[in-house]
């Protein structure tokens, strides 16, 4: 009974309205670092619910019958960014199951090989071998998955603002200057 309520809701408030959902990677399995990370059973449990209770369309699509003023009920693109491979490895069987189309927009810089910054300090920090980095020049204890995820966010909000010649200069530092000590956490 909700189920109707909600989907006849949707279609009587739903109309010329385009909800956009951006994903940025689907893990095949969580990830004790970055647990905020969607997995691939929570992400087939969002797609199993936009096929049954929305319009799903191409981001192209959906911007062509926006202009012409003709968006269907509920209808909603699913997007992803900066094109990580478990966008097509995981992501991907799951939208054709449920014929969901998709759009996945390609950080081009990174497309030959290079990672992103912030990939490279989460590398850093997910190695459970490596028993601290230095840190603003100061050699830190990374410590159980806990105390690195907290590290983890402080560095990221450190460094994101940087000029990237300052960014990727500081992260040369903890990438060369590291203790390793083959610790398991």
């Amino acid at each position: 009974m909700i189920h109707h309520l909600l989907s006849l809701t949707g279609k009587l408030f739903g109309k010329g309205k385009l909800s956009i959902l951006q994903y940025h990677q689907v893990l095949s399995q969580p990830d004790p670092l970055m647990r905020g990370l969607i997995t691939a059973d929570n992400f087939e449990w969002h797609m199993k619910l936009i096929s049954r209770y929305f319009t799903p369309l191409s981001l192209s699509s959906a911007i062509d019958l926006l202009q012409k003023n003709a968006l269907p009920a509920n209808a909603i693109c699913v997007t992803f960014d900066d094109g990580y491979q478990n966008n097509l490895s995981v992501a991907l069987p799951i939208l054709e199951k449920y014929n969901i189309p998709a759009t996945i927009f390609i950080a081009t810089g990174f497309s030959e090989g290079n990672t992103m910054w912030n990939d490279k300090v989460y590398h850093l920090f997910r190695d459970a071998s490596r028993a601290s980095l230095l840190l603003n020049g100061q050699d830190v204890e990374l410590g159980d998955y806990d105390q690195r995820r907290q590290l983890l966010k402080e560095l990221i909000e450190q460094l994101k603002y940087l000029p990237i010649e300052t960014r990727n200069s500081e992260l040369k530092k903890s990438m060369t200057k590291i203790r390793s000590n083959r610790k398991k956490i």
